[in-house]
């Protein structure tokens, strides 16, 4: 007997810190030595081969849409390439958009080998424009960048209270930002107030001279086939309203994704008390903590986690009256399709990755408690000098302690 497929993980690689020590040394000479030695320069003509680096989260690339959406409408004839892990978001997601034509799978490594071979195959591509997003870690493709006469991307100032020089410098070194100063030249400069990452992506394009406004229509990943599975498979499950419920990952890093006993019990609540029909969404990587919503809810579910591919994801969330989960790419999703939504916030800011459009259709709910959100870009942002952060707490009150009746207040009431 052949063995039974795997179920579809929905999973992107987050972005990788960057090498050893000695590693980030070294290209960090790399970098001051390439722009010594005089990077390309812009000859003052269009481009006309762009190579995007989109190396991102699924909520991160549907963040990156509007802004993915207004270069193509400003070089509509140009050749545009995407760089991204393979993942669904490179085989289903960005094919699904229709704004590039040709997809570079290229997976992070960190080891010699491969980043020459890397750089070798974006050299091939004869680029004459570069854009990288605030996750793509620049310093594996500084070779090939260097030659790129166009480079684009984003410059970090955000600080937390009490940083000084040394943080300043290994936060340079990890996270790349020296090779970011170094070798772009056309950025846009991230500082310290909370931003919405749809404005914050924008804002690149208005470095390239583009308009920052979001474009009237941003094309959403979903196929048609992926919304006649989604009709077809939750037509005998529509008794009434229907909630869409996103467990999460158990091995999120962030630590970011609300006990799932807490979230079974808000089901069995919802089933019994507000008479809606609960829908279950995920990859495979969401399997575990689907089964323990159900033990909590006392009861089996109807589950679609790692059933089905990320479109059908995104069209079983659009086919439903309630999306509810942690801070994660589907809760991007549903925002971004027009879905009322009730996010369960701990140590990220919902004014960084919530709503960026019509937010009374969506809800966020917090603990309140005064150390969060303690994330920042995708990093450790304490919000005292040598404060805790996601790293370094014991407890991540900001999620355990979201009390469980003002929660099924609120939802019950945004349900009516």
């Amino acid at each position: 007997m052949s063995a039974a497929p795997a179920a579809p993980s929905l999973a992107a690689p987050e972005s990788i810190a960057i090498g050893s020590p000695l590693k980030r040394a070294f290209y960090a000479l790399e970098a001051i030595l390439l722009r010594l030695a005089g990077p390309a320069a812009e000859d003052g003509r269009p481009p006309t081969r762009w190579v995007v680096f989109g190396h991102a989260a699924v909520g991160d690339t549907l963040f990156l849409l509007p802004a993915w959406t207004r270069l193509r409408r400003a070089y509509p004839k140009a050749h545009i390439a995407y760089v991204s892990n393979p993942s669904p978001i490179s085989r289903e997601l960005i094919p699904a958009t229709g704004l590039f034509d040709e997809i570079l799978e290229i997976e992070l490594r960190d080891d010699w080998s491969w980043r020459r071979s890397a750089n070798e195959r974006i050299q091939k591509g004869r680029y004459d424009a570069a854009l990288f997003s605030l996750s793509a870690v620049v310093p594996y493709f500084q070779p090939a960048l260097a030659g790129i006469p166009l480079r684009a991307g984003f410059h970090m100032d955000a600080v937390p209270p009490g940083a000084g020089f040394f943080w300043r410098m290994k936060r340079a070194l990890v996270t790349g930002e020296l090779s970011r100063r170094l070798l772009f030249n056309r950025a846009a400069v991230v500082g310290g107030e909370a931003e919405n990452a749809v404005a914050r992506n924008l804002r690149l394009m208005g470095a390239l001279g583009l308009p920052q406004s979001s474009p009237e229509s941003v094309p959403f990943p979903v196929t048609d086939a992926a919304k006649r599975y989604a009709f077809q498979a939750l037509e005998p499950l529509r008794t009434g309203k229907l909630v869409a419920i996103h467990p999460g990952s158990a091995s999120n890093p962030y630590f970011k994704i609300w006990p799932p006993e807490k979230l079974g019990r808000l089901c069995r609540r919802l089933i019994e008390e507000a008479k809606v029909s609960c829908v279950l969404v995920g990859g495979a990587e969401d399997m575990p903590n689907a089964a323990a919503v159900c033990a909590a809810a006392g009861r089996e579910i109807p589950s679609f986690v790692g059933r089905c591919g990320l479109l059908e994801t995104f069209a079983l969330i659009s086919e439903c009256d309630l999306f509810i989960g942690s801070d994660t790419g589907l809760a991007k999703a549903a925002i971004a399709q027009g879905v009322p939504s009730a996010t369960l916030w701990g140590p990220t800011d919902p004014v960084e990755l919530g709503a960026w459009k019509n937010p009374h259709r969506h809800l966020d709910l917090r603990s309140g408690i005064s150390c969060s959100p303690c994330v920042r870009l995708g990093m450790p942002y304490p919000k005292t000098p040598g404060g805790l952060d996601y790293r370094t707490c014991s407890h991540h009150d900001c999620l355990n302690k979201l009390p469980e009746p003002d929660l099924w207040c609120q939802v019950s009431t945004f349900l009516t």
